[in-house]
């Protein structure tokens, strides 16, 4: 599963080492591999209860992967919105996810139930997924804005 998540934030990472707009299909490939991840993710869970095949082990394999995915989530979404030209605005925005992810799960152990706010994963996910179909229809410069902030 998280093969499709490394596959599709690599084409965008290679992009932008070449230092050349990634085209549409690349952010098109991005967000239908986040999908197919975050689909995938869901379904073998409810099949590992459903068939009361599930271990501690096959749930920290789960956890782990989605782990490693939060890496990859982070970096393809920065780059889908040009956030990859500040690498210290890049890793300050992976930094955050991977906290926030690993936040939720120290508060799974400590607490001994997961509990889901109004915004959760699925949600954030969804959202990652339409900024890179809009990057694939406006191009990354679709996120190019300035805001003017004047001091009074």
């Amino acid at each position: 599963m998280v093969g499709f998540e490394l596959m599709t934030s690599g084409l965008l990472v290679q992009y932008h080492n070449r230092r050349h707009p990634a085209p549409p299909y690349a952010y098109v490939l991005c967000g239908l591999g986040l999908f197919i991840y975050q689909s995938l993710d869901a379904i073998d869970g409810k099949q590992a209860r459903r068939t009361n095949s599930s271990s501690p082990l096959g749930e920290l394999f789960d956890h782990g992967c989605d782990s490693i995915s939060t890496v990859f989530v982070g970096l393809g979404s920065c780059l889908a919105v040009r956030l990859g030209t500040d690498s210290d605005v890049m890793f300050f925005c992976c930094f955050v996810g991977m906290f926030m992810f690993y936040c939720a799960h120290w508060q799974t152990y400590v607490s001994g139930s997961l509990r889901f706010g109004l915004v959760d994963v699925t949600e954030v996910q969804i959202c990652i997924i339409l900024i890179f179909f809009l990057s694939a229809i406006g191009g990354p410069s679709l996120w190019d804005y300035e805001v003017s902030c004047t001091l009074s």
